[in-house]
């Protein structure tokens, strides 16, 4: 389930692009930069993450939730301050991307025509085929892995 949970999440901005790009009918250059611009903007959130997430960690120390007892005075079970506090700040920023994802971007279903026999099972087994039918299909996805 890991995997395959990494795959999608490795994966799915890339075909939303893709079809994004292609639904507006824009030039392909355009593709390849968005890509560039994606890849650029995903390093210097990380090291902006990174050296956020140090401040945070180092700023206050950790504090049972209850008694505000340090950790070795306390044997309590909710805590927060200290090493907690990018576990806490990684949440809120999950949360706050999820609803800007929820509300500014559209949704891409895809292709669909009407009255598909057969629904995800067929489409399953028409990408499974489709893999080891195309040599350049099979080696990317091994290469990928």
């Amino acid at each position: 389930m890991g995997g395959i949970s990494t795959s999608l999440r490795f994966s799915i901005f890339d075909s939303w692009l893709i079809k994004s790009h292609s639904t507006l009918n824009l030039d392909g250059s355009f593709l390849g930069k968005s890509f560039a611009a994606a890849c650029y903007g995903n390093y210097g959130v990380a090291i902006l993450a990174g050296l956020l997430a140090n401040f945070l960690a180092e700023s206050s120390s950790i504090v049972e939730w209850n008694t505000n007892a340090t950790v070795d005075e306390g044997t309590g079970f909710f805590f927060y301050g200290g090493l907690i506090n990018p576990f806490d700040c990684a949440v809120v920023a999950s949360v706050c991307c999820g609803g800007g994802a929820l509300f500014l971007w559209e949704e891409n279903f895809g292709s669909q025509t009407v009255g598909n026999e057969g629904g995800s099972c067929n489409a399953l087994m028409n990408a499974t085929s489709m893999i080891f039918q195309n040599q350049d299909v099979l080696l990317c996805g091994i290469i990928s892995r």
